[in-house]
């Protein structure tokens, strides 16, 4: 019944080759190695991605998401375009609505140590409309590509951004405290 479906690669695999690279904790490493969604996740990936080519794909391949705030401040041209600036190809992209539920479980990690009122926040800006989930496929690096997508976006707080970072070349623009994850 199953044997059109690859087999995929134990847990163990994939926390030693898609996440040893040097840019992760141990305790981050352990998390993503039990996270039932990353396996799960990592498990699709293995059997969408050509054979034997998932970790080449993953190492290349980031999503962002633009949320509605990021469509209301009519910055999306502005973003995608910096992407591209910055040598990333846009290979794909959909609306997405979001909820509470999807919000909170694509962030669990960052919004465990958040505030109530930062959740509910984040809850209200994804709830007013659809987002924009854009793939990039970044040049070959030996940083994967969700680590220097997160390194170049910058952070939230204003005050740690700097300069050449997505977020401090919108600032200015009225982007609202969330605008790309």
């Amino acid at each position: 019944l199953h044997a059109h479906v690859p087999p995929v690669l134990p847990v163990e695999r994939v926390q030693h080759r898609v996440l040893d690279d040097g840019q992760l904790d141990d305790a981050k490493r352990a998390l993503f190695g039990a996270d039932a969604w990353f396996r799960d996740g990592w498990e699709d990936l293995q059997r969408l991605a050509p054979p034997g080519r998932a970790i080449a794909v993953a190492q290349r391949h980031a999503l962002v998401l633009l949320k509605p705030d990021a469509i209301a401040a009519r910055l999306l041209h502005r973003s995608l375009d910096w992407f591209e600036d910055e040598g990333a190809a846009i290979v794909g992209s959909a609306a997405v609505q979001l909820d509470r539920q999807s919000f909170r479980a694509m962030w669990q990690w960052q919004l465990g140590a958040s505030t109530r009122d930062r959740r509910d926040l984040g809850d209200a800006i994804v709830g007013v409309g659809p987002s924009l989930l854009v793939i990039l496929r970044l040049p070959v690096a030996s940083v994967p590509a969700t680590v220097r997508v997160s390194a170049s976006k910058g952070p939230a707080d204003p005050t740690r951004r700097r300069p050449g970072q997505l977020r401090s070349a919108l600032e200015g623009a009225d982007a609202g405290p969330v605008i790309v994850a």
